[in-house]
């Protein structure tokens, strides 16, 4: 079935949005390498990683 395209832009912000998220944990990891082992962030970058698996499918 085909969304409305106002859902649509939705999909496509949440996209965005997710893939610069993933981005800048990436950038934050190269920086500072050990932040890894901060749970927090841990955490955060595997929802990230599975949002991202998500959005995809």
């Amino acid at each position: 079935s085909v969304l409305p395209s106002t859902i649509e832009k939705q999909f496509a912000i949440i996209e965005q949005s997710v893939c610069e998220l993933g981005r800048a944990l990436h950038e934050l990891k190269q920086l500072c390498p050990h932040i890894q082992s901060t749970p927090r962030i841990r955490t955060l970058a595997e929802r990230v990683e599975h949002y991202r698996t998500e959005v995809r499918e």
